[in-house]
């Protein structure tokens, strides 16, 4: 089981959390903000908290996730520590085609667009699966 911050922007909720309570199915421990911040809670606290006691970040990626000023800053903290120190930290799941940032050209993302419930399910299962041999 891993703890899981899931990085997104509003308009992407109903993403966040289809891909919440499937990583839910899968065993693992999502947070999404929406999920566990209350009215007057300090956001950026949270995800401080979130982000370092996370095995992985999540990120949701669309083109509007791509310029959000809060997704923008999870993302670049998610990918300074896998850069840095924090190996696979990053996984980028694609909601819609984007003109994806450089930095993503060396991760393994998954896309989950223009598929049907079941694949998408099936897809996401596989890339979050520990590798093996067929």
């Amino acid at each position: 089981m891993a703890d899981i911050l899931v990085s997104y922007t509003s308009s992407d909720r109903e993403w966040a959390f289809w891909i919440g309570h499937e990583l839910i199915e899968l065993g693992h421990d999502p947070h999404i903000h929406d999920w566990e911040i209350p009215g007057g809670c300090d956001i950026m606290a949270w995800m401080e908290e979130r982000i370092q006691k996370a095995d992985h970040v999540l990120c949701i990626v669309s083109n509007a996730y791509l310029t959000a000023p809060y997704s923008s800053l999870e993302r670049r903290v998610a990918q300074w520590a896998t850069l840095a120190d924090r190996p696979n930290f990053l996984l980028p799941i694609f909601i819609e085609p984007c003109e994806t940032l450089t930095i993503f050209a060396t991760l393994k993302g998954c896309d989950l667009y223009d598929l049907a419930e079941e694949h998408a399910r099936a897809r996401l299962k596989i890339f979050l699966a520990a590798p093996a041999r067929s």
